[in-house]
């Protein structure tokens, strides 16, 4: 009768079995990442704008029209901060100007200038003794304190960039004299500001 071979201890084929089904796992594992990338690819981060990037305008087309002065036409508002002159005082808005103008008071005029936001400004402008004839004057006196801001090289380059577009200071806080409100305003700042534009483009002519 003929002996059958011994066989091989159990303890060899255990690691052997052991190897492969972890291979296989890790083969599963890997298939299951491969078909659902999200689980180990990042999303796309998205490129934060530098504070002094310049932001491209593109020309407005006939018939624009820019009714907020925010953001990018934000240089329009007489909040924007830029220096605006009147009876030969320097002013750090054109807001702080016109409201200086109001008074006849040098003194007044003096801590209207040292105000730091134009918010404190118009509403320190508010509580001055309005200097007689105003309502006749005021306009004239706006256009004179936007001359002189927008003598300023960078700020008269992007006001001739506004191209041949309606100006409107459309508002959320009822002004329907300098600007417009639910529709409706004689929007005087807006007329104004495309008057001097339109000064500024036939002084280049």
């Amino acid at each position: 009768m003929t002996k059958k071979p011994p066989r091989e201890p159990l303890i060899v084929q255990v690691p052997t079995l052991l190897m492969r089904t972890h291979a296989i796992e890790q083969a599963t594992e890997i298939n299951a990442l491969k078909m659902d990338k999200s689980l180990y690819e990042e999303p796309p981060r998205r490129r934060k704008k530098k504070v002094d990037e310049e932001e491209e305008e593109e020309l407005p087309v006939e018939g624009e029209v820019i009714d907020s002065f925010v953001g990018y036409h934000h240089f329009l508002s007489n909040f924007y901060s830029a220096p605006a002159f009147y009876e030969g005082k320097r002013y750090p808005t054109s807001e702080h100007a016109f409201q200086a103008a109001k008074t006849l008071k040098p003194e007044l005029r003096a801590k209207i200038a040292k105000l730091g936001r134009p918010s404190d400004a118009k509403r320190f402008g508010k509580t001055v003794v309005i200097r007689p004839g105003w309502d006749r004057i005021k306009f004239d006196v706006m256009r004179a304190v936007l001359r002189s801001k927008f003598s300023n090289p960078t700020l008269r380059k992007l006001l001739l960039a506004t191209g041949d577009a309606k100006l409107v200071e459309a508002n959320t806080w009822g002004d329907r004299i300098w600007g417009v409100f639910q529709g409706r305003g004689e929007n005087w700042l807006g007329k104004i500001l495309m008057e001097i534009r339109a000064e500024l483009k036939a002084s280049e002519t």
